[in-house]
């Protein structure tokens, strides 16, 4: 098992965080499950709504065949209903677990509720008794975007802001078949509202090209 920086909550750029993120995948190559880990204690808060948004731009769309969302402090519900009322209340949840094939667990280190046994059920069925592991062939186009992004852009917007550029950029690099040019979290950005032409992000990933400083009035 192996332990990443957090999605949020750091001083450090989106851009270098996701990059942090994807190192994971070259210490453990094609890794069998990704947990996705969230406290029931704290609920969403507004920028982990883009939890989905962030994976996709690290690890791509297929990332979700192999996670696992998992919920600490499980036995703060009385009973899986309770539990399921509880992550049903997000939206941004529920179609987290959706996209990750229905796999949600509660957790909590105690004889009630044995993590252990729950992900080596969801593991092995998962990933076929360890003969499906995580494989993405253009982890290096991410990987080059978001380099590309932390070199030529220096401004500091909100995390839509960021995310809709990354995602138009990858739009860019990608087939459409590979990556939808979308957020889950909310409504992308359009590069005219960015103040970039949808050419510009060409000339960006292409030549470097800077992108103008996002206006905080966005």
């Amino acid at each position: 098992m192996l332990e990443t920086p957090g999605l949020l909550g750091t001083d450090v750029s989106l851009g270098t965080q996701l990059l942090e993120i994807q190192q994971s995948v070259e210490i453990c190559p094609e890794p069998h499950a990704f947990l996705l880990v969230f406290s029931s204690e704290t609920g969403i808060t507004k920028d982990e709504e883009y939890t989905i948004d962030l994976l996709r731009v690290a690890f791509g769309e297929k990332v979700f065949d192999h996670c696992i969302v998992v919920f600490t402090h499980g036995n703060k519900f009385d009973s899986d209903q309770e539990f399921e009322k509880f992550w049903k209340q997000s939206g941004m949840i529920v179609k987290l677990v959706k996209s990750c094939g229905g796999r949600i667990v509660r957790i909590e280190n105690n004889d009630q509720i044995n993590p252990i046994n729950v992900f080596i059920d969801l593991i092995e069925a998962m990933s076929d008794k360890g003969n499906k592991t995580y494989h993405y062939p253009w982890i290096k186009e991410h990987k080059r975007v978001l380099q590309a992004y932390i070199d030529k852009y220096n401004g500091i917007g909100y995390l839509r802001h960021q995310l809709s550029v990354l995602a138009h950029a990858l739009g860019k690099v990608l087939a459409s078949e590979v990556w939808r040019v979308m957020l889950f979290g909310g409504i992308i950005i359009s590069p005219s509202a960015l103040g970039v032409s949808s050419a510009g992000y060409i000339g960006y990933m292409a030549a470097g090209m800077h992108l103008p400083e996002l206006s905080d009035q966005l």
